[in-house]
């Protein structure tokens, strides 16, 4: 969605960073945020954010490229109007995440999916896949290859850290997305959270980096746009029909 910004924590928050609702729900997207209430508001402790703007230079390092067998057959540079065939869906910390064997993950290993299609629909795969693996145990290997490398991946990590995802039992979970400001280097994908008969949503920067879809987190740390409530699915694809 385009003037997508990231709110802003503000000078008045004087809570300690991890015990700011921000903090927790990047700290496991899914099991976080459904198993912590939903907050409407969330704190992100960074400066407003705008859709990302295609790169101009050179991608930033870090992590090794994927081996050469990661081909995901998808080729599709239009922005997606369904979701891809034959999707699988896998229990990743108690949520429901979809996998697929044309647009990624093709490799799945020590608690790591990787090797995602350079297209809209493999932004897509890597923003749920990689949000969800936050959440287990698996978090610090996530964070180092599948963060864009810098100040913000450093934040998170060192604010994850910090912070516990309860094992309580999800009763929401993805209900569609969205992909807009899409190029071969970056995407700003939507995700559409269902709970009961409420929607909520949130938007989360991706980067093409060394061969794979990484996310992007604001200096600050944060990964997400602030959470919002939706009264209907409107401009999201729907997982399920």
């Amino acid at each position: 969605m385009r003037g997508v910004l990231r709110g802003p924590t503000g000078p008045e928050d004087d809570r300690a960073f991890w015990q700011r609702p921000g903090w927790v729900i990047s700290a496991g997207f899914m099991s976080a945020v459904l198993v912590f209430g939903l907050m409407a508001f969330l704190m992100s402790g960074g400066q407003a954010r705008g859709t990302m703007a295609p790169a101009s230079g050179p991608a930033a390092t870090g992590g090794e490229p994927p081996p050469a067998r990661c081909a995901a057959a998808d080729r599709d540079q239009r922005l997606p109007t369904a979701p891809p065939p034959h999707i699988e869906w896998i229990t990743v910390a108690g949520v429901r995440v979809p996998a697929s064997p044309v647009a990624g993950p093709l490799l799945r290993r020590d608690g790591v999916w990787s090797c995602y299609a350079r297209t809209p629909l493999g932004a897509v795969m890597a923003a749920h896949g990689i949000t969800a693996h936050l959440s287990t145990a698996s978090w610090r290997s996530v964070a180092e290859q599948q963060i864009v490398p810098g100040v913000g991946r450093d934040r998170f990590v060192f604010q994850r850290g910090f912070v516990d995802v309860p094992d309580t039992p999800i009763t929401g979970g993805y209900a569609g997305f969205s992909v807009s400001d899409y190029s071969r280097t970056s995407a700003v994908v939507g995700m559409l959270i269902r709970r009961e008969e409420s929607y909520f949503s949130t938007y989360i920067w991706m980067k093409w980096v060394a061969g794979d879809w990484r996310i992007e987190p604001d200096p600050s740390g944060s990964l997400y746009s602030p959470l919002e409530s939706r009264m209907t699915a409107d401009g999201f694809t729907l997982w399920e029909s």
